[in-house]
């Protein structure tokens, strides 16, 4: 008994010590601490006082850029339950709003657009099996309503950029019967172009080759060369490893660089080993089952607008305009 009270004093003993030592170091680190931000007041109190921050001024610079709109994919005639022409129409208009906007604060003067039509703008009847059913006008309805938007879109450019040029490429919505009865240029979105077209004909602000029917609708504005296509060139189902292949394997081919694309109702970017990228665009619509289910890809309601830099032919600023 009385060894066990002998180490039971000692244990305590040497906790006691312990205890002593681990304070004497908290109480070092303390006044180490304490030392440190004396040292640091100390300087800061004798830095001369800094000056007061002012606004910053955004320097304009004086080459002229030249804004893109990307718009693709506006399946006019689809129905679904928070989409249908009415909504597509506001949408659209929201897009040039927020354009306007963007151009408005470009650090350059932006004094052209290029308007880019990327195809699906109708959304069709003969697509997949069900699709009679999805819609909110027929073929004869959807044409016209798709036309009139189209000069919606140009005419609300032009009261924000003095000159407008067109490229259009159809999509694979617009064809005319089952898949592979009629060329791919039998195509409707083709006939709501050139509808749309004839309005503008004879105005020396919009400029619309509407008979080129190549498969890569190359364009160029100065030193940039880009390329639009619709995205159904591609396939059905999405992979951004046969995207930047393919693309990769045509610059091989072709002159262009960036390349833009709808199809799949998303916004995405995927660079390319030349520097160039491909740059993906969504669609006005929502809440589409198909896309989801046949595509695996769909995103939220969006539109693209970018400002090129001609003389050094790059992107210098890109915008995603959400329409949600």
């Amino acid at each position: 008994m009385l060894s066990e009270q002998i180490e039971l004093e000692e244990l305590r003993a040497e906790l006691r010590k312990t205890q002593r030592a681990l304070a004497k170091k908290d109480r070092q680190t303390a006044e180490l601490v304490e030392a440190v931000i004396d040292a640091a007041r100390s300087s800061s109190a004798a830095q001369p006082a800094l000056p007061r921050p002012t606004k910053p001024s955004v320097k304009v610079g004086t080459s002229e850029h030249v804004a893109i709109v990307h718009t693709t994919d506006w399946q006019g005639g689809k129905e679904t339950l928070d989409f249908n022409l009415d909504v597509l129409e506001e949408r659209l208009m929201r897009m040039m709003d927020v354009a306007a906007v963007l151009t408005a604060r470009h650090a350059n003067p932006v004094n052209e657009c290029v308007l880019l039509l990327g195809g699906d703008m109708i959304e069709g009847i003969t697509i997949f099996p069900t699709q009679p059913f999805e819609v909110h006008a027929g073929l004869y309805d959807q044409l016209f309503a798709v036309v009139r938007m189209i000069r919606l879109v140009i005419d609300r450019a032009l009261t924000i950029w003095p000159t407008v040029r067109v490229v259009a490429k159809w999509g694979n919505h617009g064809r005319i019967g089952r898949f592979g009865e009629l060329p791919d240029v039998e195509n409707l979105d083709r006939m709501a172009y050139r509808v749309a077209w004839e309005r503008y004909e004879h105005d020396e602000r919009v400029t619309w080759d509407v008979n080129n029917v190549d498969y890569v609708q190359q364009f160029q504005i100065g030193a940039y060369r880009a390329a639009l296509l619709h995205g159904n060139e591609f396939n059905r189902s999405f992979s951004a490893q046969r995207i930047t292949g393919k693309v990769t394997a045509w610059q091989t081919i072709y002159e262009f660089g960036d390349v833009y694309l709808g199809h799949f109702h998303r916004s995405d970017c995927y660079g390319l080993p030349n520097g160039s990228k491909v740059y993906l665009t969504g669609s006005p619509e929502s809440s589409n089952a198909y896309a989801a289910d046949q595509l695996a890809a769909t995103g939220a309601p969006s539109q693209r607008v970018h400002f090129i830099d001609p003389d050094r032919g790059r992107v210098m600023a890109e915008h995603t305009i959400w329409l949600d």
